[in-house]
């Protein structure tokens, strides 16, 4: 009964990829502009989430609550935040490169390269699971939870909103 439950699933999110794709032949001139207006309003709205994560950062930052004057050491309390220099300048590398990876994966399409764009995109994916392991040992070596103050509330709340991103753009690549 599941094997035919997962069969039936397969089938429909197949139907529906392909309907996904062909859907862009109906779109009139109107609603193709409807959709990249849609598009920049979504650009504009994670810009102004991520602003304001950051201001909260900043804002505790310079506070002249008690609470959070000596931020992100509060209350004289010593935690030990998680080195810059390691887990985080890697993730950064691997991101930036598996994002190099795929622009050219694209470019190997459009030359109509099958095998460099299905190489390179590859390597892309690959990558991007490889940050989401990586953040993982991140989340694990650091010190502090999300309940230790702001600060760190702040940094769970923004590393995990980016590594969403990442999966959700990995998913658009497969």
């Amino acid at each position: 009964v599941i094997l035919i439950l997962v069969s039936i699933s397969f089938v429909r999110i197949f139907n529906w990829f392909m309907k996904l794709a062909t859907e862009p032949m109906f779109h009139t001139v109107k609603t193709h502009s409807n959709l990249k207006l849609g598009m920049k309003f979504f650009l504009v709205s994670e810009a102004c989430l991520f602003f304001s994560i950051f201001w909260r950062y900043v804002n505790s930052f310079i506070s002249e609550d008690q609470y959070s004057r000596r931020f992100p050491n509060n209350r004289g309390i010593r935690i030990e935040l998680i080195d810059g220099f390691r887990v985080p300048i890697v993730n950064t590398a691997v991101l930036i490169t598996s994002r190099f990876h795929a622009t050219f994966g694209y470019h190997g399409l459009k030359a109509r390269i099958k095998h460099y764009f299905k190489t390179r995109f590859l390597i892309s994916i690959l990558l991007r699971v490889f940050f989401v392991k990586l953040q993982y040992k991140e989340y694990l070596d650091a010190k502090y939870t999300i309940m230790t103050r702001i600060y760190r509330a702040v940094f769970f709340l923004g590393t995990r909103f980016h590594r969403a991103h990442v999966i959700i753009r990995v998913s658009f690549l497969l």
